[in-house]
């Protein structure tokens, strides 16, 4: 810190000891070391020292030509965020000088300081430079490759330094002519070093020779020494012959799984069973004798709905169809063995269908309720049929006879059936005893939701067309009850009126309205829904059941199991 054209500058042992750029650069980057910014006061000095003789000529006390002022100077400035100063662009200046100065064969020589030497001078021009790019490419090494066989290979490298990078991707080029790789390994991404790396390289040509080398990509690209290999002209291992084997558990042994056959042995035979759930969890267990991976799929009548891979036991959920389900199961390896098992799997969802022969009524004698009818279940079978708590067994062709006791007043008679899948359901019926008339004639027509078949009085006698449900309500076809009724029935077409006269009563329904006149009163068919009107399906008038009996005095039964309309009266 003394006045004079040393002011500012640095010396090795004091400010007055051999003072120069060279030395000033290093003196700034020791200051930013020690917490000194750009604006510090003994930073502006050293800048004032460098701003004096920025332009001299010479290395001594200047920077032109030495290369090893410019480089103390870079760290410096660097070092305290100094880009320009006293309208210096001091980067552009170095670089300026630096690349007009270098020789043909491509290295620098400088002017003092020990620059006597090619390389030392080479060296401190590229680290200036260095500040253009801030890019150190790794370091990578070719290795020998492995396992060679006759269309694979693995190529192995060494990655010994990343560079400026904090992450370098690693690969390997190859081809059949030296010095030209038209293939790459997919690069790996790696961020520790010293870090070995491999590739597993197929697809090549037997017994050819093939040239490598490894690839680092970091800030910059830097290839390894090129290497090369020569594939054999046989397989290294033996070809795989065996396809894999495709194993069952005992299903027999399952919760929810009936009648089954041919599942005692894991790896043989074609299962089937009978299960009451959808989807059933299948499991089964794929084996290969090779490492590779094995493609299985599962199907159901011809489609795949399942595809997946690898070996070991699988649990998968398969969606049954009720009734039978032709399952396959299929696993192929890697070499095209192909393998295959078949399973028969039985859906049934639904209990048994109990049809009685006749009403309730017609078959109580006495005190004693005589039930005949028919248990059917068209997928497993009839387990077992309860009536009252009673176990009936039914004949062959699935009729069933059983006497129920009744007692005075209400009997409320249970039906329980289960299938042989495990499908359970019940019923009830309500009797009142006192209310079962004496033995006297009644009339009873049976209509069948859908079906056109009508049972009078215990005679079957066809229909044109088939009561149906609409709106919640039965509709029945008016021309075959009022028939059996005895009564008349008029159709106007030119109002879309019917007129029925039965039973005493007169009644005059119109086609889609929601009322009636009844001897002459406006009714409405259905209070609780104003959508229930009469309707004509098929060129046949349908009206509603409960409107028609209320009016007439009919008594009505509902069999839910075979969704059946009971209609009785008294002549």
């Amino acid at each position: 810190h003394v006045a004079g054209s040393d002011f500012g500058g640095a010396g090795y042992t004091g400010p007055g000891y051999w003072t120069n750029i060279y030395k000033t650069g290093h003196l700034l980057f020791n200051l930013g070391l020690t917490g000194s910014t750009a604006t510090s006061p003994r930073v502006l000095d050293a800048l004032t020292y460098m701003n004096v003789h920025w332009g001299d000529a010479n290395a001594d006390p200047g920077w032109r030509p030495s290369y090893i002022a410019t480089i103390a100077a870079t760290k410096g400035f660097t070092e305290l965020g100094i880009e320009t100063f006293n309208g210096h662009d001091w980067y552009d200046d170095f670089a300026d000088l630096i690349v007009a100065n270098q020789w043909a064969n491509g290295h620098w020589r400088g002017s003092g300081f020990g620059e006597n030497t090619d390389v030392r001078s080479t060296c401190w021009a590229l680290l200036t430079l260095l500040k253009a790019t801030s890019y150190v490419p790794p370091t990578v090494v070719t290795k020998a490759p492995e396992s060679i066989c006759m269309n694979t290979v693995t190529l192995n490298g060494y990655l010994t330094n990343m560079g400026t990078a904090s992450s370098v991707s690693v690969s390997f080029q190859y081809g059949t002519v030296s010095g030209v790789y038209p293939y790459e390994t997919s690069p790996v991404a790696t961020s520790t070093v010293p870090k070995a790396f491999s590739a597993d390289v197929a697809g090549l040509t037997k017994s050819t020779t093939y040239f490598f080398r490894a690839k680092a990509q970091g800030d910059a690209i830097a290839y390894g020494d090129e290497l090369s290999f020569k594939t054999t002209e046989y397989p290294c291992t033996p070809v795989d012959m065996l396809p894999p084997t495709i194993k069952f558990p005992d299903f027999a042994m399952w919760s929810g799984v009936s009648g089954a056959t041919g599942t005692g042995v894991p790896d043989k035979g074609n299962p089937a069973f009978t299960v009451n759930r959808s989807p059933f969890d299948l499991q089964f267990t794929v084996e290969d004798d090779s490492a590779s991976s094995v493609q299985w799929m599962l199907s159901v009548a011809g489609h795949t709905v399942i595809s997946s891979d690898g070996t070991g036991t699988f649990i998968r959920s398969l969606p049954l169809f009720q009734g039978r389900n032709d399952v396959l199961v299929t696993a192929v390896d890697a070499a095209g063995n192909a393998a295959s098992r078949h399973l028969t799997i039985t859906l049934d969802t639904h209990a048994p269908v109990v049809t009685l022969a006749g009403t309730l009524q017609s078959m109580v004698t006495g005190t004693t309720l005589n039930i005949e009818g028919t248990i059917t279940d068209e997928v497993s079978g009839v387990r077992s049929l309860t009536i009252d708590g009673t176990d009936v067994v039914p004949y062959l062709d699935g009729t069933f006879t059983a006497s129920i006791p009744l007692k005075r007043g209400l009997n409320t008679i249970a039906v329980e059936t289960l299938d042989k899948a495990g499908n359970r359901d019940s019923f009830t019926w309500t009797l009142d005893l006192t209310l079962v008339p004496q033995p006297r004639v009644r009339r009873t027509i049976d209509l069948t939701i859908d079906s056109t078949l009508m049972v009078v009085d215990g005679t079957s006698v066809t229909m044109d067309v088939a009561p149906v449900i609409r709106e919640d309500r039965t509709l029945l076809p008016l021309r075959a009850l009022v028939q059996e009724l005895g009564g008349s029935i008029a159709w106007n077409a030119k109002t879309h009126q019917v007129t029925v006269k039965v039973r005493g009563v007169t009644m005059v329904l119109t086609i889609g309205k929601n009322t009636a006149t009844v001897n002459g009163n406006s009714i409405l068919i259905d209070p609780a829904n104003s959508k229930v009107v009469p309707v004509i399906i098929g060129g046949r008038t349908f009206l509603p059941l409960r409107f028609i009996a209320e009016q007439l005095g009919l008594e009505i039964g509902w069999y839910p199991p075979t969704r059946t309309v009971t209609i009785t009266w008294e002549p």
